[in-house]
């Protein structure tokens, strides 16, 4: 129940209960489900610029029975305020405004107001975009399996002004040239394992949806990780069943100059933080712990795999060199731990070691 105020004797219902009442109506009027079967968390911080294109694109999506929160996380520009135009026009948009305390924690406050009717979740960054049937088709599929903890789908790239980046227009069929036997290439693969993850964050944020009972069950994003937060949840999940992975690109990440992801040396960091938190996770069984052990030493071999093919495209060949001699050192031992766990790749994945 809410609270009541009473004023002059008279008793009146609580604003709270007032909103509630408004929004229902509101609901009623538009034609629009009064569940919210999908809590999307979208944290923001001075993001002016881009959060109108991201509230759209969920706008438009081709299935209603979501509620959107924008967390705003200590913004100095107008971002509050644009915010809260979105929260007045449509009862399904909510905002919380709060100080400045980073991503994680910005996230994590959306996760603490889950909504009771809700049973899937989404995190979706504040210049991202999904295509129209990004939450229907991700939905559907993983209704039809119960045994995974979540779904994904395949994103495409843009840059600061919208135009597709390399990555977009290189695509998977020029990325299977320049690396045949890269784990890159996964566009054959239907499930993405812990083993997968452990290799690397082959997850953007805003690709993927969770069953609300495995965000439960996970809890909260690490607030201390100041890099790669999103590939360490992801891993804490994976530990609890596969995710779906559908080869369709229905997400659009998009690439600034400002972007954290930009910075090699920070993400580097971070990078080797999350494996050794990986590595030392108390959650790891014996067939996590050996997967954990081949998935580094081809997280190696993949790294000077691409760096031997940049030197290549760049004219770099003594470069090149050095790199595909490192690189199939690190087969080699791959190979030699291959054999040692076949068992590993038989259960957890159909990695492709060269």
């Amino acid at each position: 129940m809410f609270a009541s105020a009473k004023y002059n004797g008279r008793e009146y219902p609580s604003q709270r209960l007032i909103s509630k009442l408004h929004n229902l109506l509101l609901k009623r009027k538009m034609n629009l489900p009064t569940s919210a079967l999908i809590n999307i968390i979208v944290p923001v911080y001075n993001g002016e610029r881009y959060l109108s294109q991201t509230v759209e694109s969920v706008l438009k999506q081709s299935r209603s029975d979501w509620r959107l929160l924008l967390v705003d996380d200590g913004s100095t520009d107008t971002t509050p305020q644009l915010a809260k135009e979105f929260a007045e026009s449509d009862p399904r948009i909510s905002v919380i405004i709060q100080e400045n305390r980073g991503l994680s924690a910005a996230r994590n406050t959306g996760i603490k107001t889950l909504t009771a009717d809700c049973e899937y979740v989404a995190f979706l960054d504040a210049d991202d975009l999904w295509k129209p049937e990004f939450l229907q088709t991700l939905i559907i599929a993983l209704e039809r399996d119960p045994a995974a903890v979540g779904i994904h789908c395949v994103p495409s790239y843009i840059d600061a002004d919208g135009n597709p980046t390399i990555d977009s227009i290189l695509d998977e069929r020029v990325l299977t040239q320049l690396h045949p036997k890269s784990l890159r290439h996964r566009s054959h693969m239907s499930r993405t394992t812990f083993f997968d993850l452990v290799i690397e964050n082959c997850m953007v944020v805003g690709s993927q949806i969770l069953r609300r009972s495995v965000v439960d069950e996970v809890g909260l994003f690490d607030e201390a990780a100041n890099t790669h937060e999103d590939w360490d949840y992801w891993v804490r999940a994976a530990r609890r069943g596969n995710f779906l992975r559908r080869p369709e690109k229905l997400m659009v990440y998009r690439r600034t100059g400002q972007s954290m992801s930009t910075d090699k040396a920070t993400m580097e960091r971070g990078t080797n933080n999350i494996r050794e938190k990986i590595k030392a996770s108390e959650e790891n069984s014996q067939t996590h712990r050996e997967e954990i052990e081949l998935a580094e030493q081809i997280a190696i071999y993949r790294q000077h795999d691409r760096w031997s093919q940049w030197s290549l495209r760049n004219h770099k060949y003594i470069g090149a060199i050095k790199q595909f001699r490192q690189a199939h050192k690190v087969a080699e031992i791959c190979r030699q731990i291959d054999r040692k766990y076949r068992s590993v790749l038989n259960s957890a994945s159909q990695a492709d070691i060269p």
